[in-house]
């Protein structure tokens, strides 16, 4: 059973009460979602932004052992599209519940007004596209390793749910590094001037996309909560007293922030003082000592 996108919920009365076989339903529709994003994004957009790097390049001189990595990388994403291709032939073939396709699909919208692609492309400017994408992709490859690792902590052990997304866990956590290093290397080979430009998209992507707030939290609990047939004041009861039982944070304790920070701080961007400066001001960092610790 996929628990992930009903943690929050477990134990509420409203909630407990749609039974366990409706409850199952979900779960398992809720895993597929996971394994078409997961197809999805790694073909369209991560295999495709790593054949550039190892080929055409971003306008930025790589080093060649950055472009063997990208290669292998690439080749590790194919393979984590091609397993849960696997298991989606699987769960239709035995079950028939198929992925329900998101319709503002691309590389991870987060339900936000526009994709992060456009959001970089525009901060960046014309002749930067290339730019564009690898930063989304640095921010992507460590952020979303962390949401799998949450997945995993919520499976039980030895599954084969939690076996494939462990094993994707530790695929992935050998691609953050190589992306953190990337872009300290991109850091370092761009003009005090794109630093500035490039440092101001990094926070506002902060702001637009990984920002919890209530209005956020309020609806991804009651999107979900729908999605189990539950009337709108059950959704809204179930949300509201889930985020009065587990609190809101502020943002420099928000998990979203965690690895983003982290790979802001190893590519050197949080030694910036204008960064800096914009992440202490947004709230992402308390003082100017936290950035550089």
């Amino acid at each position: 059973m996929f628990v992930f996108p009903l943690k929050p919920f477990a134990g509420h009365e409203r909630f407990e009460a749609v039974g366990k076989e409706r409850i199952q339903e979900f779960s398992v529709r809720a895993a597929c979602n996971m394994f078409l994003g997961v197809s999805s994004f790694e073909v369209d957009f991560v295999t495709a932004q790593c054949s550039k790097l190892a080929g055409a390049g971003i306008g930025i001189e790589l080093p060649d052992s950055a472009k063997r990595v990208a290669v292998a990388i690439g080749t590790d994403e194919m393979y984590h599209a091609f397993v849960a291709n696997e298991c989606l032939a699987d769960i239709k073939r035995f079950t028939g519940i198929v992925p329900v396709a998101q319709e503002a699909g691309g590389p991870a919208d987060f339900n936000a007004r526009k994709p992060p692609l456009e959001h970089f492309k525009e901060a960046l400017g014309p002749g930067n596209e290339a730019l564009a994408e690898v930063t989304l992709l640095c921010f992507l490859e460590n952020n979303f390793t962390e949401e799998l690792y949450g997945i995993a902590k919520g499976q039980t052990p030895e599954s084969q749910m939690h076996t494939i997304i462990r094993e994707h866990v530790m695929d992935e956590g050998r691609h953050m590094v190589y992306f953190q290093r990337l872009l300290k290397h991109i850091w370092s080979s761009i003009t005090e001037e794109m630093r500035c430009t490039l440092g101001k998209s990094m926070v506002d992507f902060c702001d637009i996309y990984l920002t919890l707030d209530e209005q956020t939290v309020m609806g991804g609990y009651t999107s979900t909560l729908r999605q189990l047939g539950l009337s709108e004041e059950d959704c809204i009861t179930i949300a509201r007293d889930t985020i009065l039982k587990d609190g809101l944070l502020s943002k420099d304790e928000m998990p979203s922030i965690v690895n983003p920070k982290h790979l802001m701080k190893v590519a050197g961007v949080l030694e910036h003082q204008p960064t800096r400066d914009l992440m202490i001001a947004s709230g992402w960092l308390k003082d100017a000592a936290v950035a550089v610790a």
